[in-house]
Parts: structure tokens; C-alpha cells; sequence
């Protein structure tokens, strides 16, 4: 209960607010408690470090993994990079080789030895269609 102005007193149950009890002994001072309450309050400090410790290595695991994703988003792009280009070799080097390709087979059909060995084989096989002609010529007659 509060007392007014001139004397009035009001009750604050009537005012819509309630009182809290209160503690019976006022402030405890059992040296139990008070070890407890001290124990406590180490152990919190204690974690208190631990989370400090575990934000730090979050914040680290972090940046770390930020690094490793930006390494390896420069190293695909150097790959792609590096593959186009060894594409584009591989196709010049590709296009060197059917050149010389080309290049040595016409020099072998142009080749003096070459010649001459077509015209052989053209001389044989005129030689052996005129064996066939005669045979068929026997074959018939018999």
C-alpha cells in the first residue's frame, strides 16, 4: 500500500500492478550458496570463452571456405581457358598432319618407281584379260 498526497492510500493491486513476494531472509548469505553461485559463475565465464573460441573458428572456417570456393571458381576458368586453346592446337596440328599426308602420298604417286609399277600392272592385267579371252575361246569350242 502507497500513501497520497494528503494521506490517501491506494492500493496497487487496485492500480492493476501486484507486489512480488519477497524473500523471507533478505539477501541469502549461506556460504553453500554462495560457493554454488560462485561456482557458476566460473563455469559461465568458461563457456562464455568456449563460444568466443568456437565464433572465431566459425568466422575463420568461413573465410577459408570463401578462399577455396574463389581458388577454385580461377582455376575452372583457367582450365576452360587453357582447354580452348589446347583445342584450337589440336585442330592446327590436326589440319598440319592431313597436309603432309596428302602431300607424301602425292609424292609417292609421282615417284619414278610408282609410275613404273602401274604401268607393270597395267601390262599384266592387259595380259591376263587376253589369257582369258583365248581360254574362253577353248572353253567354248570344247
Amino acid at each position: 500500500m502507497r500513501t497520497g498526497r494528503k494521506g490517501e492510500t491506494k492500493s496497487k493491486a487496485g492500480m492493476g500492478m501486484a507486489r512480488l513476494p519477497t524473500l523471507q531472509g533478505g539477501y541469502n548469505n549461506d556460504p553453500r550458496v554462495l560457493a554454488e553461485l560462485e561456482e557458476l559463475k566460473q563455469e559461465n565465464d568458461v563457456l562464455r570463452e568456449k563460444i568466443k573460441k568456437l565464433e572465431g573458428k566459425v568466422v575463420e572456417i568461413a573465410r577459408s571456405k570463401g578462399e577455396v570456393e574463389g581458388l577454385r571458381e580461377e582455376e575452372e576458368k583457367a582450365g576452360a581457358e587453357s582447354m580452348g586453346s589446347m583445342r584450337a592446337r589440336l585442330a592446327q596440328r590436326e589440319e598440319e598432319v592431313d597436309k603432309l599426308k596428302k602431300e607424301i602420298e602425292e609424292r609417292i604417286s609421282q615417284s619414278a618407281q610408282v609410275v613404273s609399277m602401274k604401268k607393270i600392272i597395267q601390262q599384266k592385267n592387259e595380259q591376263i584379260n587376253g589369257l582369258k579371252e583365248r581360254l574362253q575361246k577353248y572353253e567354248k569350242v570344247a
